[in-house]
Protein backbone atom coordinates (compact mmCIF):
# COMPACT_ATOMS: atom_id res chain seq x y z
CA UNK A 1 0.00 0.00 0.00
CA UNK A 2 2.65 2.33 1.15
CA UNK A 3 4.77 1.39 -2.05
CA UNK A 4 1.85 2.44 -4.74
CA UNK A 5 1.19 5.66 -2.87
CA UNK A 6 5.17 6.58 -3.07
CA UNK A 7 5.20 5.44 -6.94
CA UNK A 8 1.74 7.40 -7.54
CA UNK A 9 3.85 10.15 -5.53
CA UNK A 10 6.92 9.69 -7.70
CA UNK A 11 4.98 9.86 -10.75
CA UNK A 12 2.99 13.07 -9.97
CA UNK A 13 6.27 15.19 -9.35
CA UNK A 14 7.29 13.44 -12.94
CA UNK A 15 4.59 14.69 -14.67
CA UNK A 16 4.73 18.27 -12.74
CA UNK A 17 8.30 18.28 -13.28
CA UNK A 18 7.54 17.55 -16.99
CA UNK A 19 4.95 20.05 -17.56
CA UNK A 20 6.95 22.62 -16.05
CA UNK A 21 9.75 22.43 -18.14
CA UNK A 22 6.91 22.59 -21.21
CA UNK A 23 5.70 25.14 -19.92
CA UNK A 24 8.82 26.97 -19.67
CA UNK A 25 10.13 26.51 -22.77
CA UNK A 26 7.13 27.68 -24.79
CA UNK A 27 7.30 30.72 -22.69
CA UNK A 28 10.86 31.09 -23.83
CA UNK A 29 9.86 30.81 -27.38
CA UNK A 30 7.52 32.67 -27.12
CA UNK A 31 9.38 35.45 -26.06
CA UNK A 32 11.98 35.11 -28.29
CA UNK A 33 9.86 35.34 -30.73
CA UNK A 34 8.15 38.32 -29.78
CA UNK A 35 11.43 39.83 -29.29
CA UNK A 36 12.86 38.98 -32.75
CA UNK A 37 9.63 40.13 -34.62
CA UNK A 38 10.37 43.37 -32.47
CA UNK A 39 14.03 43.96 -33.48
CA UNK A 40 12.16 43.05 -37.20
CA UNK A 41 9.60 45.89 -37.25
CA UNK A 42 11.88 48.28 -35.67
CA UNK A 43 14.86 47.56 -38.09
CA UNK A 44 12.27 47.80 -40.98
CA UNK A 45 10.98 51.32 -40.12
CA UNK A 46 13.94 52.51 -39.00
CA UNK A 47 15.32 51.94 -42.62
CA UNK A 48 11.96 53.07 -44.41
CA UNK A 49 12.64 56.10 -42.84
CA UNK A 50 16.75 56.60 -43.69
CA UNK A 51 15.27 55.33 -46.99
CA UNK A 52 12.45 58.44 -47.03
CA UNK A 53 14.73 60.88 -45.64
CA UNK A 54 17.47 59.94 -48.56
CA UNK A 55 14.89 60.19 -51.12
CA UNK A 56 13.46 63.77 -50.01
CA UNK A 57 17.19 65.37 -49.65
CA UNK A 58 17.58 64.00 -53.49
CA UNK A 59 14.52 65.55 -54.45
CA UNK A 60 15.47 68.79 -52.60
CA UNK A 61 18.85 68.71 -54.39
CA UNK A 62 17.43 68.33 -57.77
CA UNK A 63 14.44 71.17 -57.04
CA UNK A 64 17.94 73.54 -56.19
CA UNK A 65 19.55 72.59 -58.91
CA UNK A 66 16.15 72.85 -61.76
CA UNK A 67 15.80 76.15 -59.88
CA UNK A 68 19.84 77.46 -59.98
CA UNK A 69 19.86 76.29 -63.46
CA UNK A 70 16.24 78.29 -64.60
CA UNK A 71 17.19 81.03 -62.79
CA UNK A 72 20.69 81.30 -64.35
CA UNK A 73 19.28 80.78 -67.87
CA UNK A 74 16.38 83.77 -67.31
CA UNK A 75 19.72 86.31 -66.20
CA UNK A 76 20.58 85.21 -69.25
CA UNK A 77 18.36 85.62 -71.52
CA UNK A 78 17.27 89.19 -69.64
CA UNK A 79 20.97 90.37 -70.17
CA UNK A 80 21.18 89.58 -73.50
CA UNK A 81 17.42 90.73 -74.30
CA UNK A 82 18.74 93.75 -72.49
CA UNK A 83 22.20 94.23 -74.58
CA UNK A 84 20.09 93.51 -77.77
CA UNK A 85 17.67 95.79 -77.32
CA UNK A 86 20.53 98.21 -76.16
CA UNK A 87 22.86 97.80 -79.34
CA UNK A 88 19.45 98.52 -81.45
CA UNK A 89 18.48 101.90 -79.50
CA UNK A 90 22.32 103.00 -79.91
CA UNK A 91 22.54 101.95 -83.63
CA UNK A 92 19.30 103.81 -84.15
CA UNK A 93 20.50 107.10 -82.03
CA UNK A 94 23.40 107.52 -84.95
CA UNK A 95 21.61 106.34 -87.97
CA UNK A 96 22.23 109.26 -90.46
CA UNK A 97 18.60 109.94 -92.47
CA UNK A 98 20.76 112.72 -94.28
CA UNK A 99 20.09 110.58 -97.32
CA UNK A 100 16.20 110.58 -96.77
CA UNK A 101 15.85 114.10 -97.93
Amino acid sequence: MIRRRTTTTIAIIKTIIIITIVVVVVVVVVVVVVVVVVVVVVVVVVVVVVVQVIIAIIIIIIIIIILATTTTTIIIIIITTTTTILSFSATDSKTDYSYCT
